[in-house]
């Protein structure tokens, strides 16, 4: 048993000194070659010298040395250097490859040639090229110029980003040479602004003398809470006071006005803008599911102009940033939320039906046939969204040629609303085109009183 134990060591110890003879002979056999399983861009290059893969893989080069460059006006250059423009090399760098990777085992390996640039055809290479052309002022041309944009103003400088040709070549260069595909000049500090002269100088300084007039104070203006507009530079650009030939005026002390006119227009566009009381359409989904417009009326908000326009004025004159709540003149109109919808309670006359629906939180509650306007003898019931202003019990209608005694009154605008008619013995079809009322709704009695017993001060009207 003794002996059978010997023996296994031996035997080991004799295959681990062939194992360790096996790998010293291989690494003395390599040692000038490339390992066993070596693959480089695809290429089979075991056994091969570092100079004879290099030679290899050269005389399969797909690579085209080429660079993206991007100029100061965010415009793309695609650079490729012409072929006497540049030498490569697989050598440079594949011995390293090849021993970082492991000796034994397949390797799939990567690698981009060296680019030796021969810098005579690649400086006249470059200088031919947009990005290395210099900028030249034409004779009379001017170099600043002082631009009023949507945000503000701005000043606009022809002259600058001159290129640095000595520092173009030298980042491009780089570029090609550590294989860098997208260059952004401005982030390499390629560009030099030449210094201005004289009258420069002062159109410079009026740029900075806008800038702060319209950086004086932001103001935001707000509706319920919410920011609806802001007045910043945007706004106060169209501020300054200026004279016949386009000129700004200056004071006494040589500072920028404020063109009040300017200041009052603005604050009627904003009321003119937000109001709702005879202001922009309202949207509507009538009883059958259509969505129409429906044009404004006396239901809705009208924004104070005089208020704000004082407001605007004081925050200029304070400088600093402020906030503003837009008042509304609630005389004459009811006022609703802003953007608040008409809701779900309203009154719905459709002319061409002679129809009246009354909803309540969503529910249709009350539906009558009706006779509006007399549209022959051009006495229309008004369209538009409304309200009911008053109701009042035994009233007498009057007019040029009429005086009419009503049991139900229901006023929504303009002398028009909804109230009994005893004298009509029918209502609803085509009544309304020559037998039509003198602009109000028209209802048999019992429906009047109905209608009646419903409505309530400020509930829209909405007619169309």
């Amino acid at each position: 048993m003794k002996k059978i134990f010997v023996k296994c060591i031996l035997g080991f110890a004799i295959l681990a000194l062939l194992a360790v003879a096996s790998y010293y002979a291989l690494l003395k056999f390599y040692e000038f070659k490339i390992p066993y399983g070596t693959w480089v861009n695809g290429i089979y290059v075991t056994g091969l010298s570092y100079d004879e893969a290099a030679a290899l893989l050269l005389s399969e080069n797909t690579y085209i040395p080429e660079v993206k460059v991007v100029d100061a006006e965010g415009k793309i250059h695609k650079l490729v250097l012409p072929e006497d423009a540049y030498t490569l090399t697989y050598r440079i760098g594949l011995e390293e490859l090849v021993i970082k990777s492991d000796i034994f085992g397949t390797k799939q390996l990567q690698m981009k040639p060296f680019v030796h640039i021969h810098t005579e055809v690649f400086d006249k290479y470059l200088e031919a090229q947009e990005i290395c052309k210099s900028k030249t002022l034409m004779q009379g041309e001017e170099r600043l110029e002082i631009v009023k944009e949507e945000d503000g103003f701005h000043l606009y400088d022809s002259l600058a980003y001159v290129a640095d040709i000595d520092k173009v070549k030298s980042v491009v260069r780089n570029a090609f040479e550590n294989h860098i595909d997208e260059l952004v000049l401005l982030e390499e500090n390629c560009y030099n602004t030449p210094a201005y002269s004289e009258e420069e100088q002062k159109i410079y300084d009026e740029y900075i003398k806008l800038v702060e007039f319209t950086n004086t104070f932001m103001m935001e203006l707000t509706i319920d809470g919410e920011i609806v507009y802001t007045v910043d530079a945007s706004v106060l650009k169209d501020w300054i006071l200026t004279n016949k030939d386009g000129s700004y005026k200056l004071d006494r002390n040589g500072d920028y006005q404020l063109d009040k006119a300017q200041v009052k227009a603005y604050a009627k566009q904003i009321s003119k803008e937000v109001s709702t009381y005879f202001g922009a359409p309202w949207e509507f989904t009538t009883h059958n599911g259509d969505l129409i417009e429906v044009k404004a009326g006396n239901y809705g908000r009208a924004l104070k102009v005089d208020p704000l326009y004082k407001a605007l004025l004081s925050g200029f004159e304070q400088g600093a940033d402020s906030k503003a709540l837009l008042a509304y003149e609630l005389a004459f109109s009811f006022y609703v939320g802003f953007g608040a919808s008409i809701g779900d309670s309203y009154i719905e006359v459709d002319l061409e039906a002679q129809e009246i629906y009354m909803y309540l939180d969503g529910e249709l509650v009350f539906t009558s046939d009706c006779v509006t306007g007399d549209v022959w003898r051009r006495r229309e019931t008004p369209k538009g969204v409304f309200y009911v202003e008053y109701k009042q019990r035994n009233r007498v209608l009057k007019g040029e040629d009429y005086r009419t005694p009503v049991s139900y009154w229901m006023h929504f605008y303009n002398h028009c609303g909804f109230h009994d008619a005893s004298w009509r013995r029918a209502f609803g079809d085509e009544i309304y085109l020559r037998d039509g009322s003198h602009g109000c709704v028209n209802m048999p009695p019992a429906k009047a009183k109905e209608l009646y017993d419903l409505v309530y001060k400020g509930i829209p009207v909405i007619v169309y």
